[in-house]
């Protein structure tokens, strides 16, 4: 089961159970498919360069019950949205980012229109 949200995987979400197959040399991740899939969303967010609002907006998102990783040095940040978190609520607090400095992007969208 995934825990945290995951930074570079497309098509997954935490909550979500997975069967792995590994390679044996190196030992590796060949394929990955679906056993079950949460009721949660992941979003990306890239920062293309110095951002005054990517702190910001990362700090609300946790406030409304999302849970965030990133990898500063790279300047990538994944966003895990409950269920129970209202997708039109997170919509408001994504319009804070400066357009020109984070890309964002819905790798798992699970919540409904």
């Amino acid at each position: 089961m995934a825990l945290v949200p995951p930074v570079f995987v497309k098509g997954l979400s935490v909550g979500d159970v997975i069967e792995v197959s590994l390679e044996s040399e190196p030992r590796r991740v060949a394929f990955w498919r679906h056993v079950k899939r949460s009721g949660h969303t992941t979003i990306w967010l890239l920062r293309l360069c110095r951002s005054a609002t990517i702190e910001a907006v990362l700090t609300e998102l946790r406030g409304l019950g999302c849970n965030t990783v990133g990898l500063e040095k790279l300047g990538t940040y994944s966003v895990d949205v409950p269920e129970t978190v209202q997708i039109e609520t997170v919509d408001v607090v994504l319009a804070n980012l400066d357009a020109d400095s984070v890309a964002v992007a819905f790798p798992s969208m699970r919540h409904q229109d």
